[in-house]
């Protein structure tokens, strides 16, 4: 069996499509990005596949990490799992959306330090 990996490479652009920075986050893992929203403080989330367990990734405008959290409670065994997109809510809180084996839908908030709300 082929073990793929993917590691996530975030390249943020002025206006003038100038490179603020490039970076690449994950590891050894099958570590996958599937979606960036750019908070109401200007910093990045990233809704990801880290280290085997769906998670998010936080780093401010020059690209450092500020926040990593796993979630173990949804089950990361099928590649067709996983979350399909996050966006931001009024309250600065986020909400991701995702899929669990191809079939069952979910939505989870969590607040600015990626704990569950």
């Amino acid at each position: 069996m082929r073990i793929l990996l993917i590691i996530l490479i975030f390249i943020s652009f002025s206006l003038k499509g100038q490179s603020f920075f490039e970076k690449t986050y994950g590891g050894t893992a099958n570590d996958i990005g599937y979606s960036v929203e750019e908070s109401y403080s200007g910093d990045f989330i990233i809704a990801s596949k880290y280290k085997g367990y769906f998670g998010v990734v936080r780093v401010d405008f020059m690209g450092d990490t500020i926040l990593t959290k796993t979630y173990d409670f949804i089950d990361t065994t099928s590649s067709s799992s996983g979350f399909t997109s996050i966006i931001e809510t009024k309250d600065s809180n986020f909400v991701l959306s995702g899929n669990v084996h191809g079939q069952y839908s979910f939505l989870m908030k969590i607040n600015i330090l990626g704990d569950t709300l």
